[in-house]
């Protein structure tokens, strides 16, 4: 990285050595993104759009799942 420090998309703060996301989020995607798998071994062919869409409004959704399920609706080419 030229000796800088790379910066989470999301919060800015240090990223993770594997990651475009800080640690933080970084484990957050982790689990969306096994959390999307799981819902698709359930449920059938979930679309990204509803599942994102009825994981926003899910009182148990923390936080920082909620700031990567925007970041993905914003820029859905960097899902996976």
């Amino acid at each position: 990285m030229n000796g800088k420090i790379g910066r989470c998309e999301i919060c800015q703060l240090e990223i993770a050595s594997d990651s475009s996301f800080c640690p933080t989020h970084a484990r957050a995607a982790d689990n969306l993104r096994e959390g999307y798998d799981a819902w698709n071994r359930a449920l059938g062919a979930v679309l990204l759009a509803t599942f994102f869409a009825r994981l926003s409004k899910l009182p148990e959704t923390g936080d920082r799942v909620k700031e990567l399920v925007r970041f993905y609706q914003n820029d859905p080419n960097r899902w996976r």
